[in-house]
């Protein structure tokens, strides 16, 4: 997490304070991905936001289209964390500084 950018990481960690005070128990699985350890399911790692610091998977909003990840994509939303992909099953959990692909 200490290789987000500062930025993303601020409007992050004000989304998870309100998404647990609000009762979800919200965490972040996955962050920071170096290309060169090749996690991810993009071809070419280096277009991740992943690697640049810009994006997270998120833990704890419960599976896709669900009413605990739709609550979390409200209040994501409301700070400036995005989620391009919303709607589609595998990327429900994505989140990024952007709201564009």
């Amino acid at each position: 997490l200490d290789r987000l950018h500062p930025a993303f990481a601020m409007s992050l960690s004000s989304a998870i304070q309100d998404a647990r005070r609000a009762g979800l128990p919200v965490g972040v699985g996955s962050a920071y991905r170096p290309p060169g350890y090749g996690v991810g399911g993009m071809r070419d790692k280096s277009q991740s936001m992943h690697a640049y610091g810009l994006a997270i998977d998120v833990t704890g909003i419960g599976p896709p289209g669900s009413k605990t990840a739709k609550q979390w994509y409200d209040i994501a939303t409301k700070h400036g964390v995005y989620n391009p992909y919303w709607g589609k099953p595998n990327e429900w959990n994505h989140y990024q500084v952007v709201p564009r692909k």
